[in-house]
Order: structure tokens, then C-alpha cells, then sequence
């Protein structure tokens, strides 16, 4: 077992430290940050609620620049995961009497996310070598009510997105992507 270092008695029992350097500073920040950090702090502005200073809110122009990096025509930032959810969902009308197909595994935000809209969260099985939804579980969960299926990447894993796409393209349903635990 070359590379690894054996330590017969950890630190805490009485051994020698694996490594005694101080804890790096943190938030680890430069000239750049602290401008931003400022340039928000002093705009008037920080929200497209605000009033207006004749330039765009920093939230509208994170939006506008993540839109562009990551090659959409728009994007919206929200707070959290829970909120980009709800956001995703209400987008797509979804509300009560409707079912959107969950992972049985996932945290408790993607079903909660669909309560909240007045739906019904409808959970599917995972693939065992993925954690991630079962494209197979989602066909089978499919009922005339279903809206929406909400796939999420887990544990750097992702789900099955190209059956997953053919699955809810060839039954006209919305498909949304969480990859917030990936």
C-alpha cells in the first residue's frame, strides 16, 4: 500500500497530528469580491422590487450573465432550491388535480416543491446503480393527470435524461431538471 499513511494512534487519542498547518482563512476573497461586495452594498438596489437607479438590479444582471454562460434565453435566481422548484412548477401551470413523478429518494424539497403548487407528488423507483429516477418506475407511474416529471441528479449521478426525455416528450409532459444534490 504505497501513498498511504498509516497512523496507529489518531490525534485525539494521544498520537501525533496528521497536520498541524492553521485553518485556511475563510471566506477566502480578493480585490474583485470586495468591489462587487461593495458595488451592491452602495447601489440602492439590490432587487428588481427595488427602486429604480437607471441600471439594472444585480440579481437582473446575474441573471442576464448565467443566461448567457450557460446558453438560454433567460434565468431567474431565486433563494434556494425549494424556491427554484415551486418557481419551475408554477412556470409550467402546474397546480391542484395535477401529478408530477418524483424519485422515492431525494430530499424531501422535490415533493414538498409540488405540494406546495396544490399537486399531487406521485414517488417512482430509483436505478440501483444510479440512485437516480427509473425511467421504467416513471412510465409506470404515468396517469392522466400526470403533468410533470421531476428528474434529480444525486450523489454525482445523473439521471437517465435521454430515455427520460423520449419518455415525457412522446407523452407531452413537462420534464424538469434538479441537479441542487448533484
Amino acid at each position: 500500500m504505497t501513498g498511504i499513511k498509516v497512523v496507529p494512534v489518531l490525534a485525539v487519542q494521544g498520537g501525533s497530528p496528521v497536520c498541524s498547518a492553521a485553518w485556511p482563512s475563510w471566506p477566502q476573497c480578493g480585490e474583485h469580491t470586495l468591489a462587487r461586495v461593495a458595488n451592491a452594498l452602495t447601489s440602492g438596489r439590490w432587487a428588481v422590487s427595488g427602486p429604480s437607479t437607471g441600471r439594472p438590479s444585480i440579481d437582473a444582471e446575474l441573471a442576464d450573465r448565467f443566461a448567457a454562460f450557460v446558453g438560454v434565453p433567460h434565468c431567474v435566481p431565486v433563494d434556494h432550491g425549494s424556491s427554484a422548484l415551486v418557481a419551475s412548477l408554477t412556470a409550467l401551470g402546474v397546480g391542484p388535480g395535477d401529478e408530477v413523478v418524483v424519485p422515492g429518494l431525494t430530499w424531501v424539497a422535490c415533493a414538498s416543491a409540488v405540494l406546495r403548487t396544490g399537486a399531487v407528488p406521485v414517488l417512482a423507483d430509483i436505478e440501483s446503480a444510479t440512485l437516480c429516477l427509473d425511467p421504467a418506475a416513471v412510465e409506470a407511474a404515468l396517469t392522466p393527470r400526470t403533468v410533470a416529471v421531476l428528474a434529480v441528479h444525486l450523489y454525482s449521478a445523473m439521471a437517465d435524461m435521454d430515455r427520460l426525455r423520449a419518455i415525457t416528450q412522446r407523452a407531452g409532459l413537462a420534464l424538469i431538471e434538479d441537479a441542487a444534490q448533484a
